[in-house]
């Protein structure tokens, strides 16, 4: 069971009994439990982290006009969640900046760049964030899908 979960290029230096071993260092009580309690006991102990249920995408920054993202690094990770648009360094994943979806006034892109017009509190002005990423389109999609739940919400209450 444990070989499930442990990334293929890790099995090629360590042989599924290893892992399994040292998970049971580690938890001795999880070797006892049917794969759905660890299952249930995984959610159970990441939904409440601020990132839980985001979606990330490895972006380059190329651009922002004006620049009030200098202080940027230009290799960026974006993440999308039902609170907005988060962005840490790849680095030390580090959060960095973020922003509600209303201060995501528009977005378009390509296949391979996305560009934001954000709205900064700080200046009072929105600017222009041009992005590099593999998943350009599907950053939109997320973005567009997340404003529609909330739209879809407010109407609710």
């Amino acid at each position: 069971m444990v070989g499930r979960y442990i990334p293929p290029a890790w099995l090629q230096h360590t042989e599924v009994a290893e892992w399994a071993g040292e998970v049971e260092k580690l938890w001795p009580d999880l070797i006892s439990k049917d794969l759905q309690e660890l299952e249930i006991l995984f959610v159970e102990q990441c939904r409440d982290r601020p990132m839980y249920g985001s979606h990330f995408f490895y972006s380059l920054k190329v651009q922002c006009v004006p620049d009030l993202l200098s202080n940027l690094p230009n290799n960026l990770l974006l993440a999308f969640n039902a609170d907005g648009m988060h962005i840490f360094s790849v680095d030390k994943k580090e959060l960095l900046q973020q922003y509600s979806y209303a201060d995501v006034h528009s977005w378009r892109g390509t296949r391979r760049q996305v560009s934001l017009t954000i709205w900064d509190q700080d200046t009072d002005s929105v600017f222009e964030l041009a992005l590099k990423t593999q998943q350009a389109s599907d950053m939109a999609s997320i973005i567009l899908d997340h404003i529609n739940a909330i739209m879809a919400n407010a109407g609710r209450n």
